[in-house]
């Protein structure tokens, strides 16, 4: 079998913050380096800081690789196969010394290292997403995240870390979802869950870092008659460092912040981002409701949404919590016509000093929202301090639209 080829274009986006710069004038510049040739295939990216031999750190190119895949029955194997080839595991990986690399002397063999399954006869790395490299101080060694899963994959997803102290790159378990078909869709014990993104910060004042993301569910479809759509079950939750506690095999203990009953099932499902808007030093959490802003209740153009989440004002994050309706957190919708976001990140765009909410949509080919084109955008927080009221004062502003191909 001929081995498939990706390539993966280098390119670096400078974005300028000149305050001096029109609203119209906005214009990033872009510097392209080359081009790589890849024996995976690239999905999500990210540049981190990595240790390195001499005690110093340089920049590394983590790179997470899937498979799009539709699985089929095989009647005769009696297992779940590709139904196409060519087929590999997913894996998360890593480029080192990407400000020295020369796309023209580059080697997948030698200048690429693969983080997960070195040691496993059947890899457990299901759809990875975004990985990165942990921030110092959060955990006893040196890691790599690797949110995982997505609805094509016939396994539920989870969340790891990958220990690059460990000479074999040994996993420790967050949480994995579970996907069985010997239970009904909405029993407690099928949870298949999957994640996309991690963020740090101590929630619960233990002065260890937790990990934050958001998670999404199937929409499951029971086998009763009719049968019934049971919808996501996406959630805002952090994770609780274990600290001293810590084990390979032991899962983190978790806290639902959002979603569940008292939020309709339907809490942010795919990107984070977090930013202390309301200056009472306790960060807000900015998430994309992707799969959960499909609310038939609501009109075509304007399903998916961006919301903002606070932790209650002068409080903390300690105190909220989805099991009771009056623990939840403040919540402002601050994006609804932009169609299906998807990623969002937290930066000052126009050079005033105050952060905007840079995000993108993903469309569909532009047919789930009509008139709503595949875009870039920024949304900018209102002058006065609404969020102190609990969330509930004037809108953020819709700036610096950009259209993209879907």
């Amino acid at each position: 079998m001929k081995k498939a080829t990706w390539f993966l274009a280098l390119t670096i986006i400078a974005l300028s913050a000149n305050p001096a710069l029109a609203e119209h004038d906005f214009c990033p510049k872009v510097y392209h380096k080359g081009v790589i040739e890849l024996d995976i295939n690239p999905a999500f990216l990210h540049v981190d800081q990595y240790n390195t031999p001499d005690g110093g750190k340089a920049d590394g190119l983590t790179i997470s690789s899937f498979y799009n895949t539709t699985f089929s029955l095989n009647p005769h194997a009696g297992v779940y196969v590709p139904n196409f080839p060519p087929f590999a595991a997913d894996q998360v990986g890593r480029i080192m010394y990407v400000d020295d690399l020369d796309p023209g002397q580059f080697d997948f063999e030698t200048n690429y290292e693969k983080l997960t399954d070195l040691n496993s006869w059947m890899p457990a790395t299901t759809w990875p997403n975004q990985a990165v490299r942990i921030p110092d101080g959060v955990l006893p060694f040196e890691a790599v995240i690797v949110p995982q899963g997505f609805h094509p994959v016939p396994t539920a997803g989870r969340l790891t870390i990958i220990n690059l102290e460990s000479p074999t790159r040994e996993e420790f378990l967050v949480h994995e979802g579970t996907l069985d078909p010997s239970y009904r869709p909405n029993h407690p014990l099928n949870t298949p869950r999957f994640y996309h993104e991690a963020l740090f910060y101590d929630m619960d004042g233990d002065g260890l870092k937790d990990i934050v993301t958001v998670r999404s569910g199937f929409k499951l479809i029971t086998s009763t008659t009719p049968p019934t759509v049971v919808p996501p079950f996406s959630e805002l939750v952090y994770f609780r460092n274990p600290g001293e506690g810590l084990e390979a095999d032991k899962p983190w203990e978790e806290v639902v912040l959002y979603g569940g009953m008292f939020a309709g099932f339907m809490g942010p499902d795919i990107h984070l981002a977090m930013h202390d808007f309301d200056g009472d030093d306790v960060p807000e959490i900015v998430a994309t409701h992707f799969f959960s802003g499909d609310d038939p209740t609501r009109p075509q153009p304007t399903k998916g949404k961006i919301a903002i989440y606070g932790a209650p004002f002068r409080g903390s994050w300690a105190q909220v919590s989805a099991s009771s309706p009056y623990t939840l957190p403040r919540v402002k919708v601050i994006s609804e016509s932009q169609g299906f976001p998807f990623a969002v990140e937290i930066a000052d765009l126009n050079g005033d000093g105050k952060m905007e909410v840079l995000a993108t949509n993903h469309q569909f080919n532009c047919t789930s929202s009509p008139g709503v084109a595949g875009q870039v955008y920024a949304v900018l927080p209102p002058e006065r301090g609404c969020l102190r009221r609990g969330l509930d004062g004037p809108r953020f502003a819709r700036q610096y639209s950009s259209p993209t191909d879907p």
